[in-house]
C-alpha cells in the first residue's frame, strides 16, 4: 500500500498498538484515527513523512508519544493530538511547520516552556494547548500569529504577565485564559481585539480595573457585545 494517500479509521475500535509499518506509507497525506482506542506509543516517524498534511488522533487516551524534531520541508497543515497521552516538551523545531493552520494539543501531558519559535507559524488559525503542564512565560512572539482566530491556553502553569503583543492578533475571536497561572495587569492592548467575541479569565488575579471592557466598541465591530466570562476573576 505504498501508494495509499489517505487513511480514515475514525471510531473503529482497534484496541491495539499502531503498526510501525504506517511509517512506510511514503505517499500518505491524511491520517485520521479518532476514537480508535489506540494503545502504546505512536511512531514519531509518521510526523516526518514527506507528504503528510493532516494527523488527527483525537480521543485516544491510552496512546502515548512525543513530538519529534520537525524539518523545514514539512507539509503538515493540521496536527490534532487532543485528549491523548502525548507528553514531553514542545520542540523549538515546531516553528518549522510553516504550513500549519491547526495545532491542537489540548488535554495531553506536555511540559516545559512554549517555544518562541511558535511565532513562526504564520498560517496558524487555531492554537489549543489547554489542560497541559506548560510553564514559564508566554513568548511575545505569539503576537506574530496574524491569522489566529482561536487561542486556548487555559489550565496550564504559566508565569509572569500576558505579553502585550497579544493585542496584535487582529483576527482573534476566542481567547481562553482560565486558570492559566498568570497574574498582574492585563495589557491594555487587548482593547485592540475588535473581532473578539469571547474571552475567559476565570481564576486569574487581575491587579487593575479593566476599563477597556467598559466600551464594547473596544472589542468588537458591530452591534454584538463580547462575552467576558470570569467566574473566578479577582481584582486587587
Amino acid at each position: 500500500m505504498t501508494n495509499l494517500s489517505e487513511l480514515y479509521l475514525d471510531q473503529v475500535n482497534l484496541s491495539s498498538l499502531l503498526p510501525q509499518s504506517l511509517s512506510n506509507l511514503s505517499s500518505l497525506t491524511h491520517l485520521s484515527l479518532k476514537d480508535c482506542n489506540l494503545q502504546g506509543e505512536f511512531p514519531s516517524t509518521i510526523f516526518q513523512l514527506p507528504t503528510i498534511q493532516v494527523i488527527d488522533l483525537t480521543r485516544n487516551g491510552d496512546l502515548t508519544g512525543f513530538l519529534p524534531e520537525f524539518h523545514s520541508s514539512s507539509n503538515l497543515k493540521s496536527l490534532i493530538l487532543y485528549s491523548t497521552s502525548f507528553s514531553g516538551t514542545l520542540p523549538s523545531s515546531i516553528g518549522n511547520l510553516k504550513s500549519l493552520s491547526i495545532l491542537n494539543l489540548g488535554f495531553c501531558n506536555f511540559v516545559g516552556n512554549m517555544p518562541s519559535s511558535i511565532g513562526n507559524l504564520s498560517q496558524l488559525t487555531s492554537l489549543d494547548v489547554q489542560f497541559n503542564n506548560l510553564t514559564g512565560q508566554l513568548p511575545p512572539t505569539l503576537g506574530n500569529l496574524s491569522q489566529l482566530t482561536d487561542l486556548s491556553l487555559m489550565y496550564n502553569k504559566f508565569s509572569g504577565k500576558l505579553p502585550s503583543t497579544l493585542g496584535n492578533l487582529a483576527k482573534l475571536i476566542y481567547l481562553y485564559l482560565d486558570t492559566v497561572g498568570i497574574s498582574g495587569e492585563l495589557p491594555s492592548t487587548l482593547g485592540n481585539l475588535r473581532q473578539l467575541e469571547i474571552i475567559k479569565l476565570s481564576n486569574m488575579v487581575i491587579r487593575q480595573r479593566m476599563s477597556y471592557l467598559d466600551n464594547p466598541t473596544n472589542w468588537i465591530k458591530g452591534d454584538s457585545n463580547p462575552k467576558c466570562v470570569g467566574g473566578g476573576l479577582r481584582t486587587q
